[in-house]
């Protein structure tokens, strides 16, 4: 989905990010790429597509509150529903864009839904298909028909890209041969997500004093981020900080709830330009998306800010609990320090994080580093590459 699109269910999270890392990757020049989306159309008003890249909307308002409603993804039946629907709905729309015109490749980006359109696309015009999961599945755990079924879905792709090794090996567990599967991080715009020079005068702006310890949480407000936990522990704690909440999701007011208690400012979602000055205006990213062996889209936004993070140190992807984090991935523990996923783990993040001040404005110039050198240009290029990669003879 473009950005300036998603709907409801990622409002505050890392897709709209990535779709425009890919926009980006269609601009540039000598890339041999053009990307013909297709994607359900937002309630809100739609962002104008760049030049190489167009948007074929579908309207369906149905759609949209459905996946609203189940976005936590609990409901087994709904599940399978709305991924035969939305899959279908999605792919009678791309077939007859490919009817026009002589594509290379299919590609889907996202999850099951856009991977079953795909599929579905790229079987019928023998077209060499692609899908790209920013999430680690685990079925090699499910039961025999499960696997089964995703086995064959696997092989109906020329490509399988992962921002997980995890992918990989879930599908060498499964028994998958005729698929490649790879993996590549998530890239981000270094020039754009940059330390600001103005670090005192973006404070004033944002109503904070020079000397407050500014804590920043970027993200959905919701369980699979274990926002209610980050609730938890602020409802049973009062702290001498400032908590900026950057994002959209179901837990907003509880989190609003909290201010009278703590200095809790819940800002909803932020256009990308203010996402960088709220990055350059605190002291840590708090509770950053993580997962056993990749971070996700916003911890990567604010480390090439310069942001130090304290998050959990177990996945918060449900299908892999309590699987430890490997420290590594940002940078840990001199970056990045890692504490139980708990409420009274995310009060020892706080008190440490408060206690560690001047060494973490310290470590602003090394996060920065990092980011520029683990989630850079590189990781576009790998991606790119793997991309043009399909094109048919």
């Amino acid at each position: 989905m473009p950005p300036a699109t998603v709907a409801p269910a990622h409002k505050g999270g890392g897709t709209d990010t990535f779709m425009r890392s890919l926009f980006e990757l269609a601009q540039r020049d000598g890339s041999g790429i053009r990307f013909d989306f297709v994607a359900l159309a937002p309630e809100d008003e739609a962002m104008p597509p760049p030049p190489g890249v167009s948007v074929s909307f579908v309207r369906s308002r149905i759609l949209n509150a459905l996946l609203f409603t189940f976005r936590e993804g609990r409901n087994p039946l709904a599940n399978v529903v709305l991924l035969i629907a939305t899959s279908g709905t999605l792919a009678v729309r791309a077939l007859v864009q490919v009817r026009r015109e002589r594509y290379d490749a299919v590609y889907g980006v996202g999850g099951p839904i856009a991977g079953l359109a795909a599929a579905i696309v790229g079987g019928i015009h023998r077209l060499p298909a692609a899908v790209h999961f920013h999430w680690a599945y685990r079925f090699a755990a499910a039961g025999r028909m499960v696997r089964s079924v995703v086995r064959r879905f696997y092989e109906r792709f020329t490509l399988v890209i992962g921002n997980s090794r995890l992918l990989a090996e879930d599908a060498a567990a499964l028994g998958v041969r005729k698929t490649r599967f790879v993996w590549v991080y998530n890239w981000v715009d270094n020039t754009f997500f940059r330390p600001l020079p103005n670090r005192d005068e973006i404070r004033r702006k944002w109503d904070l004093p020079p000397d407050r310890f500014v804590f920043l949480y970027a993200g959905r407000f919701d369980w699979s981020k274990q926002v209610d936990r980050i609730i938890a522990a602020l409802r049973a704690n009062r702290y001498d900080a400032t908590f900026l909440f950057a994002g959209d999701g179901t837990l907003g007011p509880e989190l609003e709830a909290l201010a009278p208690f703590n200095d809790v400012r819940v800002l909803g979602t932020r256009a990308a330009d203010e996402l960088v000055e709220l990055h350059n205006a605190a002291d840590v990213l708090l509770w950053g998306s993580v997962d056993v062996d990749y971070p996700g889209l916003v911890v990567m936004e604010a480390m090439a800010s310069g942001l130090p993070v304290a998050t959990a140190n177990t996945s918060m992807n449900p299908l892999y609990p309590d699987v430890a984090v490997d420290a590594g991935i940002l940078g840990g523990p001199g970056l990045t320090r890692h504490y139980p996923a708990s409420p009274q783990g995310i009060d020892a993040a706080i008190r440490d994080s408060l206690a560690r001040r001047n060494e973490l404005a310290a470590l602003r110039p090394a996060a920065r580093r990092f980011a520029v050198e683990r989630f850079g240009e590189s990781n576009a290029q790998t991606f790119l590459d793997l991309l043009t990669s399909l094109k048919r003879t």
